[in-house]
């Protein structure tokens, strides 16, 4: 079952995805929802990250809906559309009660 569809919309255990992307190849479209240095917390100090969560309540005030099916069209979209961005895609979710990071693949 997905996550909303299970009563889990207000849970906090929904998967996150974060993006991180290398400053010099930044999309300057997608500027707008990166997040300020001092809450990068998952990249490096030549990255910018976006948080997707909170680009899906600036541009449309609904979250992203929180599934990796839905995740990878998004990375898929974003590097077709931006094929010089370095990015980065990690996801953060719930295994066993912890939460787990790891790459999207």
């Amino acid at each position: 079952w997905d996550f909303y569809l299970s009563s889990s919309l207000f849970s906090n255990k929904p998967p996150d995805l974060y993006i991180c992307v290398t400053k010099n190849t930044m999309p300057k479209d997608l500027e707008l929802y990166t997040l300020s240095e001092d809450k990068n917390f998952m990249c490096d100090k030549n990255s910018f990250f976006i948080n997707v969560r909170t680009w899906s309540f600036k541009e449309i005030m609904v979250p992203a809906y929180p599934e990796k099916r839905v995740y990878k069209e998004i990375k898929k979209q974003l590097i077709e559309r931006y094929p010089a961005m370095n990015g980065t895609f990690l996801i953060y979710e719930y295994k066993d009660g912890k939460k787990v990071r790891m790459e999207l693949q």
